[in-house]
């Protein structure tokens, strides 16, 4: 998880006199970037009309310049520098150290209202649209050292709010299928693997168990032996457990052998050879229909890359990207907003 989605954000502050300046460090699985500008500081500046033609949508970009823009520190705020030892003029900025994998772009969709009827607890939903690429660099927002690396995404994953206020709507996603290529179908072989494992380890460990309270590991005799002990208990019928002799030293017995009268191993019989290749042959036949019909999903899988996938509750429908683009577009529903961008690091050239 670390790997995929966290990365680290340093926050540097520069003295306008000396030019020194200190770094903190501090590690982000998201960023929050706002949809529009600064709210205007008071009711009559809504109600003016400007002659000014109204401005065109804002982009991801300007967005991600607001939270990592440069904050001017003056006044009553003043820094105080360490190395000219008094309060001075400084410039703070944000800057990505380390980017991860996944880089998730959480979009401000609510803000507050200064309305003292709001039954939605002063929070409402902002619809303005937000121009967002399909592909995006961080490059003039990174340090020197990150910078270095690929820094270009591709957005590969979009979460919809659709509806007017926050205690209502209704959240659907879009993932991008990529990749495909390289797509392998999972058949539960390792799994399986896995757990005839753990079934083997718990079955030594119950074999390991001791059969007597003194720690001692029993063996089957051979059967002269075992006559030979029913004969001196009378003839009865004994359990293979008190047919048995316990042995110093807890070797386990062998499943697949006998002891003989004369303590050598004998193998227990092997089964028809025959019938064993008859299996074997009905194994490989299984197997090499397995493999054509695994071919067969994964050529029809790799038909899907560069389409979006549509997650509606139960419903999943598949888009092409232009009927994705139009789907998300604010001229097809206004109410229906991106609320979490996920874009995904490209592959350098």
């Amino acid at each position: 998880m670390e790997h995929l989605f966290q990365g680290q954000l340093v926050l540097r502050t520069r003295c306008l006199e000396c030019e020194s300046f200190t770094e903190r460090r501090e590690d982000f699985q998201d960023i929050s970037v706002p949809v529009l500008d600064d709210e205007p500081g008071s009711p009559d500046d809504l109600s003016e009309v400007s002659p000014d033609p109204k401005p065109g949508p804002k982009t991801l970009k300007w967005a991600i310049a607001q939270f990592a823009s440069v904050e001017r520190i003056v006044g009553e705020d003043k820094y105080f520098c360490e190395t000219c030892r008094h309060y001075t003029e400084a410039e703070r900025s944000l800057l990505f150290d380390k980017t991860p994998e996944v880089i998730t772009i959480h979009l401000k969709r609510f803000s507050a209202n200064s309305l003292d009827l709001d039954p939605y607890a002063g929070l409402s939903k902002v619809n303005t649209p937000l121009q967002t690429p399909l592909t995006l660099s961080l490059e003039e927002w990174c340090t020197r050292s990150s910078a270095a690396t690929g820094q270009r995404y591709r957005l590969f994953a979009v979460v919809m709010h659709s509806g007017v206020t926050i205690s209502s709507g209704h959240y659907t996603s879009y993932v991008r299928m990529s990749d495909l290529q390289d797509a392998k179908l999972w058949d539960g072989k390792e799994t399986g693997e896995e757990e005839e494992a753990e079934e083997e380890e718990e079955t030594q460990a119950k074999d390991e168990r001791p059969d007597y309270d003194d720690g001692e590991v029993s063996f089957t005799r051979g059967p002269r032996a075992a006559a030979s002990a029913s004969g001196k208990t009378g003839g009865k019928k004994k359990k293979s457990s008190e047919g048995a002799v316990g042995l110093l030293g807890g070797q386990r017995s062998l499943a697949s052998c006998e002891l003989g009268a004369d303590g050598s191993k004998r193998r227990k019989p092997a089964g028809d050879a025959a019938g064993g290749a008859r299996d074997g042959a009905a194994a490989a036949a299984s197997t090499s229909c397995g493999e054509a019909a695994e071919r067969r999903a994964l050529n029809s899988l790799r038909e899907y890359e560069g389409k979006w996938l549509l997650f509606d509750d139960s419903e999943v429908r598949l888009f092409e990207e232009e009927d994705f683009l139009r789907a998300c577009s604010p001229d097809t529903s206004s109410t229906a907003t991106p609320y979490l961008l996920f874009y995904r690091r490209m592959p350098p050239n």
